[in-house]
């Protein structure tokens, strides 16, 4: 699921310099209390300055997730653009803002950096795509010097205005396709809201344990976020309505945030010894699970789909975009796969199929100064294919007979051909693309069978024929 982030720089985060307040309902995923703007952003982060830290060799060991040459890395920044960041993404499109001459503007991305299409309202000074759903996408816009929240359907003609009468700032944060999720301010405080495409469709989930709330995940019937309790924010779960309020707080954390949830599990972070820590839950303070990278100074999720997590974790004084799934061994760094002029990166959105990953967030470049959309893309290897020429049924007197066929690999990592007659190993046949083996065959019924091999040993479909020698 898809929310807000605060923006980091190269050395540490900073908050985005439209919503550097400490009302901001992610305010308190910033470890610095005294968030800075993002025009600041050459400023050292304190707690960050000459760490020298460095994960173990051990964690710096790479899943064969990453190790398959499947990954490929887009570069989404438009033109002209002096930053951007992905927000949110799904199987064919990614959205987000990009600044155009000191210009925050809702951008829609379909694969490329060319094709951005701009849905910035017209009677906005600033806007921002937070996630995306379908063909609707959800965020904020900017009018009036009032941010509000807001919905299109992917042109800026479509900008529908959400904003609840009597709140002073909303924003839109989580979506489904029918609904969307954030917050709104009444009376200087945050309160959670579930809208159902319209600003006199919503509904107040704020809980009354709690003096400020917000929504920040979004999955079938239940929505995730925080409520700050006692002081301090407060992992939250709701299934609908105020009342249905579940406080994910894990004990021994002095804060929790929930920014993702599948509907079965929620992530985040809770903040454990003053670090905090990337983390996931079952729908219990119980559940808490710590993903925290081993060496890594701070961690947090910030979105998850089916078993994949992504976020971010401090590396040696920088952030990295990274990978897990469900468990802290399973950490993968994604920042290694983008060229070394990157020197921080955030993973911020997810979609997967259970196969394919496309992950959204937003590299910094050092050769340009800026904080660039990035678009991490992971293709499945795929198994080779082989066929074998001629008919499926085969007549003939003689003891042998020459087996032909053609085998591809869209991986370009074909190995062999392997043919077998009867019971029989395989054998290798002669040739790649175009193979041959010469079959020896006994009187009466033989069954040939041939697959294709890729270098990882990942095999084809077997083909087979029947030769009946007389």
């Amino acid at each position: 699921m898809i929310f807000i982030r605060l923006i980091p720089n190269q050395h540490g985060p900073h908050e985005d310099q439209h919503f550097a307040t400490a009302s901001h309902p992610l305010s308190h995923v910033s470890p610095n209390p005294s968030l800075l703007p993002l025009e600041s952003a050459m400023s050292p982060h304190p707690h960050r300055t000459a760490l020298g830290v460095a994960l173990s060799a051990a964690a710096l060991l790479l899943p064969s997730l990453l190790q398959s040459q499947t990954w490929t890395t887009v570069n989404l920044h438009p033109s002209g653009a002096s930053m951007s960041l992905v927000h949110a993404a799904n199987a064919t499109q990614q959205a987000g803002y990009a600044i155009f001459s000191g210009q925050t503007r809702a951008i829609l991305w379909s694969g490329t950096a060319a094709s951005y299409v701009n849905l910035h309202p017209g009677a906005a000074t600033e806007s921002k795509i937070h996630a995306l759903a379908g063909a609707r996408q959800a965020g904020s816009a900017t009018i009036d010097s009032v941010i509000r929240a807001t919905l299109w359907s992917g042109s800026a003609g479509s900008f529908v205005d959400l904003h609840p009468t009597g709140a002073t700032t909303s924003m839109a944060i989580a979506m489904t396709a029918t609904q969307q999720a954030g917050y709104a301010t009444f009376a200087g405080l945050e309160n959670a809201i579930l809208w159902s495409g319209s600003a006199t469709g919503y509904a107040n989930l704020h809980p009354g344990v709690a003096t400020q709330s917000a929504i920040l995940a979004l999955a079938g019937n239940q929505q995730a976020g925080r409520a700050t309790v006692g002081g301090a924010p407060h992992a939250a779960l709701w299934s609908g309505t105020a009342g249905s309020f579940v406080d994910l707080h894990p004990a021994g954390a002095t804060e929790s945030i929930i920014l993702a949830t599948t509907g079965t599990r929620q992530a985040g972070f809770a903040t454990i010894g003053g670090h905090p820590h990337a983390a996931l839950w079952s729908g219990s303070a119980g559940s808490f699970v710590d993903l925290h990278p081993a060496g890594a100074t701070e961690s947090r999720i910030f979105a998850a789909s089916g078993t994949r997590q992504v976020g971010h974790a401090s590396i040696g004084g920088q952030f990295h975009a990274v990978l897990w799934s469900g468990s802290s061994a399973s950490f993968a760094d994604l920042h290694s796969l983008l060229p070394s002029h990157y020197t921080a990166s955030e993973a911020i959105c997810l979609w997967t199929d259970g196969a394919a990953l496309l992950v959204g967030g937003y590299g910094y470049n050092a050769t340009t100064a800026q904080h660039e959309a990035i678009l991490w893309r992971y293709t499945p290897p795929r198994a080779p294919t082989l066929s074998i020429k001629g008919k499926k049924r085969v007549t003939t007197s003689r003891p042998r007979l020459v087996v032909k066929g053609r085998a591809a690999d869209a991986d370009g990592n074909l190995a062999k051909v392997e043919v077998k007659v009867g019971k029989a190993k395989f054998k290798r046949a002669k040739g790649l693309a175009n193979w041959r083996f010469t079959a020896k065959l006994r009187p009466g019924r033989n069954n040939v069978a041939a697959r294709a091999v890729d270098s990882t040993k990942r095999k084809s479909r077997t083909a087979k024929i029947v030769v009946l020698r007389r």
